[in-house]
Formats: structure tokens, sequence, C-alpha cells
């Protein structure tokens, strides 16, 4: 009798030891991509419950989240890699590497049937996904997160875009994160809290998720955006895309096929909200000048520098139209832009000065500037200098004045 126990004791030993995912820890999982069901042949993702993990082979990977696999059987290693990440793993090991970080897994990969298995969450998050779970249906939602998506938290941001160069106070309410890695690449993301609320974009090579791109013709973007059920209003130099969920405004230059140079993506509740305060202004200051230079740059031309003192001459004069409600290139006391420099200290110099008004932000300031063959015949003269003034007056005709000095000291 006892070695009859024995016996159908061993053979169930042995029985458990042939089935996939023996253990009762191991629990079979249903993967959803970016909602749709991801079936794999013959293998699946599953639930370690004594640790809390789930576990995915790596083909998952390869096959359906566009990840580059290396598989090193000798070695026993993994290397994963999407755009800018790549992971190292090893199997039964704990000790991993993301890029050239050191890092140290929950638990390591492991080999069930010839298949490598490595914690999901970590693997994915990293590669640019999105993961939820879901324990009652054992079911696990990946996303797929894409560039320029509004509403990822803070810690996401510094992730996909790395530390901002600076900050700056929106006229909107939130808190731009500037990213300029040079004068021809610029970009603003909107800090609302911890949420990302807003982007601006202005390179060549941004790509929104709707498709819109640089050098997307507008006639194209109006298509696009039609069909998503957005309405449009037409600026100069600009056009604004308003749904229930968010708003786009691209930013073209008004000749030949119209084609995008930059672009404002934000949330819907933002579209119209403006709080015009003393940062603000100062902010919108620097992003006319950083747009400015970005455009110089793109065409050849060296950066302007930011002048102080042209600055407080650009700001006088922006002062004098919103106080007295009026709008030109002559000041109150009949002063032009020659004698306001030559007042400020200057002597015989090359300069022009464009001004605007009612325009609601930097953008679109700049947009309408762009637009002018004048300004862009100035913006790409041989000026070494700038100086910018905002300034508002909610009870004037134009509400918003801005004015751009642009010098060269020709001693």
């Amino acid at each position: 009798m006892r070695i009859l126990k024995k016996l159908l004791l061993f053979l169930l030993a042995m029985t458990l030891l042939l089935t996939p995912f023996a253990s009762a820890a191991d629990e079979g999982v249903y993967v959803f991509l970016d909602g749709e069901e991801v079936v794999l042949p013959d293998i699946n993702a599953y639930f370690d419950t004594d640790i809390g993990i789930i576990m995915a082979p790596i083909t998952l990977f390869s096959n359906e989240l566009d990840v580059d696999v290396d598989y090193d059987i000798e070695a026993g290693t993994v290397i994963l890699s999407r755009e800018d990440t790549t992971m190292l793993f090893t199997v039964e090991e704990t000790a991993a590497k993301l890029n050239s970080r050191n890092v140290t897994l929950d638990t390591p990969p492991v080999l069930k049937d010839g298949e490598v298995y490595v914690p999901l969450r970590f693997a994915a998050e990293n590669l640019g996904y999105e993961l939820d779970w879901n324990s009652e249906g054992k079911r696990v939602e990946i996303s797929t997160v894409y560039d320029y998506e509004l509403g990822i938290t803070r810690e996401q941001m510094l992730q996909s875009y790395g530390t901002p160069s600076g900050t700056l106070t929106s006229e909107k309410g939130y808190v731009w994160q500037v990213y300029q890695g040079d004068d021809a690449n610029y970009q603003l993301i909107g800090l609302d809290g911890d949420r990302v609320v807003a982007y601006y974009v202005n390179s060549e090579t941004w790509k929104l998720p709707s498709g819109v791109q640089y050098g997307t013709k507008l006639a194209t973007c109006q298509t696009i955006m039609n069909g998503l059920g957005y309405q449009s209003t037409a600026g100069s130099g600009y056009t604004t895309y308003t749904s229930d969920d968010a708003s786009l405004t691209v930013y073209y230059q008004e000749t030949g096929d119209f084609l995008i140079y930059a672009a404002r993506l934000e949330n819907a509740e933002y579209t119209f909200q403006y709080e015009i305060t003393p940062a603000a202004l100062s902010g919108m200051e620097q992003i006319l000048a950083d747009l400015t230079n970005v455009m110089r740059v793109r065409a050849g031309y060296e950066p302007l520098s930011v002048e102080s003192g042209l600055c407080t001459v650009a700001k006088n004069h922006s002062n004098d139209m919103a106080e007295h409600n009026f709008f030109g290139h002559l000041g109150t006391d009949g002063s032009d832009k020659a004698g306001r420099l030559e007042a400020a200290g200057y002597s015989a110099t090359y300069a022009s000065e464009a001004i605007s008004k009612a325009y609601p932000d930097s953008f679109s300031t700049f947009a309408s500037f762009y637009s002018n063959s004048t300004y862009q015949e100035i913006l790409n003269a041989n000026y070494d200098a700038t100086g910018i003034g905002y300034s508002y007056n909610p009870d004037s005709d134009g509400v918003l004045y801005c004015v751009q000095l642009f010098f060269a000291d020709v001693d």
C-alpha cells in the first residue's frame, strides 16, 4: 500500500512538472494592445501571484509592440530596443541595464518551454507604452504612448523628453517647460500642476498623433482635422481647430502651398482662457525672441542677442500705445523709432521696428509678422540684436500690443 501511494505521488509530481506554468502562482492573462486582444500561438503572458508581477514572452514585444528583440541563447541575454531606449536582460538574473544605467529587477527573466519571459510592466513602460492591470478579469491593457500626448504626468514628460532647459509663464495659466537643444529646434510643453496640458512644436521633425507634421499643406491639414470633427477659425498666418477635447493651432507662411512650420496643441479648456500677468507678458517677450531666432537659424543666419536697452525702448512704446489707445510707429510725443533709440543713448544705427495689436499670444504675433514679406526681409537682414516689449490694456481697442526692434550698430 505504501509503495502504491509513493508511486501515485511520484506520477502526480511528474505530471505537474510536465504541465506548462505548473505553479499555482502562474495564472494566464488576457493581453490587449490599444483595445485589441493579442493572441500569440502556444504562448501567453501570465501573472505571478506570489510576487504580483506580469511576465510576458519576448515574442509579444517583437510581434506586437514594434520592439527590436535580440536573444542570445548561449549567453542567456535579451536586448529589447525601441527608438532611444535599449534594455539588456539576463535570464535568471535581476541585474539589468536600461540604456547605460544599471537597474535591479524585482524578479528575473525566466526561460519556459524555450521562450524567455520578462517583467511586462518594467519593459513596456520603459519602452514608451502605458500598462493597466485588471486583476479581477486577468486582463492587461497595453496602450501606445504617442509623442505629444496630452494628459501625461510630469514624470512621464521627463522620461519622454528629458529635463527642460527652463520655464516660462503662459498667458493660459499653465507653465511652459522649455526644450531648446539648439536655435533651430524649439519645443514647449505646458504643465498645469502635474499634468501636461499643451505643446508648442517648432522644428523640422515634429509629427502630431493626428498625422499633421512639419511641412504638411494647410489644405491637407484642413481635411485631416475636418475628418476628426474639428471646427476651424482662420487668423493671419495661423488657423485654430477646436473640438470638445482639444484645440490645435497650426502656423504657416502665407505663400505657395501654405506649408505648416509649427503647431500648438492643448486641452480644450484652455483654448479661450487667458490670464495676462506681468510674468505672462515676460514669457511672451522671451518666446517671440526665441521664435525669431528659430527662423533666422533655419534660414542660415546667426541668432540675434536680446538686448535689455532695446527691450526698454520697445516696452515704452508698447506701453504708450496701450495706455493711449492708438496703434502706430509715432509715439504720443511725436517720436519715431530713431528718436526713441537716440533718446535711449543709441548713436546712428541700422534699425527696424515691427508692431502688432490684438493678437492673443506670441505665437500668433510671430505668425502675423512672418506672413508679411517686409518682416521676412527684416528677419533675414544683417541685424545682430533685438528688443521686444508687450503691454496689456483690456480697456483699449488693441488689448495686447507688441513692439519688436531689430538693431545693428553701424560704427
